[in-house]
Order: C-alpha cells, then structure tokens, then sequence
C-alpha cells in the first residue's frame, strides 16, 4: 500500500463499523475538537485485521509530560481518522515498551504516538520530511536519514508514515533519550 495515497472515507467507516472495539469508541461521540492536545498512533488491530491503516486519536492532558517523552499513547481512545494534522507536535517513544517489542518479548503494542494540537483540515497534506517509526528498528521517530526527530511544527500523520513541515527540532547526542536494554537501534546521532 502507497502511504500517501489516502484511503476514501467510506472504506474507513466501513473497517470503523465492522470492528467491535472501534465501533464501540466512535458511539461515545467524544471527537475531539481543534486545538484539543492529543496522541495520534497508527489503530495496530484494525491494520492487522483488515489491513486498513487508520489512527487512533487519544485523549491528551495539559500536565506537559509529552514534551519530555510521556506520550499519550495510553490515553483514553477518542476517535479514528485516515490522516490527522497535528501542530507542535512531539514525537514521543516508551523506550521501555520499545525494548519489549525490539527484543521480541511481546507482540507490537500502543508505545509511541505523535502528540500536538489537533488542527482540523478536511484537505491534509501529504507533503514535508517524511518521519518513520519501527521498533524492531530504530528506538526513537526517525527521517530517511535515520536522524531522530524530536518535534515539528506541522505535522500529518497517515499511514504507517507522519510528513512534517515548518520547523523541524532533531535529537542530538547529547539530547537524545537512552534506548532501554540491549536491542539494536539504527539511529544517527
């Protein structure tokens, strides 16, 4: 599947609807608003199950942990989009959780998201520093050149993908969070 290629929106409803869980989420009606602070996470069973990349969006808090690695991938399940459009995003890893998945103790779990102010824009762009996360790979969200990405400006998470625009704040060595354990990570610092 070309992930910048998005998915029509009656494609998405029909996965929503046929799986248990997400139907389940979307009947609170709890979509959040724009400017609303979130974590956005590729749906891991619904692309696993029907093979449709959708994101689950999170409920954020205003504690400020997320600009310091505590992502909100564990917050509450708000609703589901094909692509969501972040601003300030943070890029945030559970290097622990990483660990887990990298050294093949558990299968995939939520353990990373983007984190930022949803922005709502019926017309998403797919076009920036395309930003990448494998945790069998690399231990942190990292560009093509496997240089770890901190935050971004401007920020579309679809797919198995995130496209950043605007400003765009990179790890350094002496920035970086440590990788938990002994797995390998293809960062560049």
């Amino acid at each position: 599947m070309n992930a910048r290629v998005m998915i029509d929106d009656e494609t998405v409803a029909r996965a929503l609807a046929a799986d248990k869980t997400c139907a389940r989420v979307l009947a609170k009606g709890l979509r959040p608003a724009a400017g609303d602070l979130v974590g956005v996470r590729l749906n891991l069973n619904l692309f696993k199950s029907r093979k449709i990349a959708v994101q689950t969006i999170h409920k954020g808090n205003r504690s400020g942990r997320y600009k310091d690695g505590a992502g909100f991938f564990n917050g509450e399940s708000l609703w589901y989009q094909s692509a969501v459009v972040l601003a300030g995003c943070y890029f945030n890893v559970s290097q622990r959780g990483r660990e887990q998945i990298a050294s093949g103790a558990v299968p995939k779990f939520p353990m990373a998201s983007c984190d930022g102010l949803l922005v709502d824009d019926a017309h998403p762009s797919l076009e920036g520093v395309e930003i990448r996360f494998d945790p069998k790979r690399v231990h942190l969200f990292v560009d093509a050149e496997n240089r770890p990405v901190r935050w971004a400006e401007s920020v579309t998470v679809h797919g198995h993908r995130a496209y950043a625009r605007g400003v765009i704040v990179y790890y350094d060595e002496n920035t970086a969070p440590p990788k938990a354990g002994d797995s390998p990570s293809a960062v560049v610092l």
